[in-house]
């Protein structure tokens, strides 16, 4: 079982887009649009694409914004369930396959760079992920349908 303490954002996304390369059937996830800017700079969004044309599952939660609604329609598109919160989060998780998961509970959602300070944590403890879904599930109640 994988438990690292992630604190770079280089390191951030190289795991998150592994997850999301490595995901056989689901992935959900919860940003900041800060970290949405930074998925779509970095191609994360692209494995995106890739996993749902392999046939998997996304769901995802985040504040939408110019200039990343373009994207965020692609990935309707390509078939993610999108939904927007009306605040800006300042979580962020992203879950694959209900076991290996990136977290941290406070990201700077207004002005995160590559440079910023993170602290998130990566493991690939189903119990932690159920935690994580747990949580997920609730924002998702609260959140709004993408149109």
């Amino acid at each position: 079982m994988v438990r690292r303490v992630v604190t770079n954002l280089d390191d951030l996304l190289v795991i998150s887009s592994a997850i999301m390369d490595t995901a056989q059937s689901t992935i959900v996830w919860l940003a900041p649009r800060s970290v949405v800017a930074l998925f779509v700079r970095h191609g994360i969004f692209e494995s995106a694409k890739t996993f749902m044309e392999r046939g998997g599952s996304m769901r995802g939660i985040t504040y939408v914004a110019d200039p990343y609604i373009e994207t965020v329609r692609e990935l309707v598109k390509a078939g993610a369930d999108i939904r927007f919160t009306r605040q800006n989060p300042r979580q962020f998780m992203l879950i694959g396959d209900d076991k290996e998961s990136i977290s941290s509970v406070y990201i700077e959602p207004e002005h995160l760079s590559l440079e910023s300070p993170i602290t998130a944590f990566w493991t690939s403890d189903p119990d932690y992920a159920q935690w994580l879904l747990s949580a997920f599930e609730a924002e998702w109640t609260l959140s709004v349908e993408f149109s």
